[in-house]
């Protein structure tokens, strides 16, 4: 059985950081020892620092993931098509990033180890920080999470592509920028 990406089941981080890159030429064997380098950069701040619920998901884009050659997975990677006259673009990068915490300064330092480790094998494109207000609450003053699935099996169950099917333990993530007027 597959392990999922840290960052897919916890609920509840304080912290986030939301990054978006493209990569640079020729360097896909960088970004792979990259990527074996970040989850070795989160183990051992998850080790120093137990409490802060380090996550750390890295996901590609459909043009990204084809030069992997992994043809037999990622079936229903798509890009994003851009909706409502440019208030959803379609901002499709190579790959993004997303590291939670309970701690804005654990993230951080996850953050600065991940894309040290990526060095100039990849161009980032945005890099948002992101936090949650007292109570849970985003800046619109809805307590975020409260009509996520909870407990474990039940994450699983809606957010992990289950064993049997084409791509077993993993997850499609889609991410949308909006554009306020």
């Amino acid at each position: 059985m597959n392990t999922p990406q840290s960052a897919i089941i916890p609920d509840h981080a304080q912290a986030g950081i939301f990054i978006e890159a493209d990569f640079a030429a020729n360097r896909l064997n960088d970004i792979k020892a990259a990527c074996r380098a970040s989850l070795d950069a989160l183990s051992a701040l998850k080790t120093r620092f137990p409490d802060d619920i380090l996550g750390l998901t890295i996901a590609f884009g459909s043009k990204a993931w084809a030069t992997f050659g992994h043809t037999d997975e990622g079936s229903e990677i798509k890009p994003f098509p851009e909706m409502g006259n440019g208030l959803a673009p379609s901002t499709q990068h190579d790959m993004s990033i997303h590291i939670q915490s309970f701690r804005q300064n654990a993230a951080y330092a996850l953050a600065q180890s991940v894309l040290g480790a990526f060095g100039d094998s990849i161009c980032v494109a945005s890099e948002e920080h992101g936090l949650r207000l007292y109570q849970d609450r985003g800046l619109d003053g809805f307590v975020d999470g409260t009509e996520n699935p909870q407990g474990d099996e039940t994450i699983r169950e809606v957010a992990i592509i289950p064993e049997g099917l084409p791509d077993a333990g993993g997850s499609y993530v889609l991410l949308q920028n909006t554009c306020t007027i």
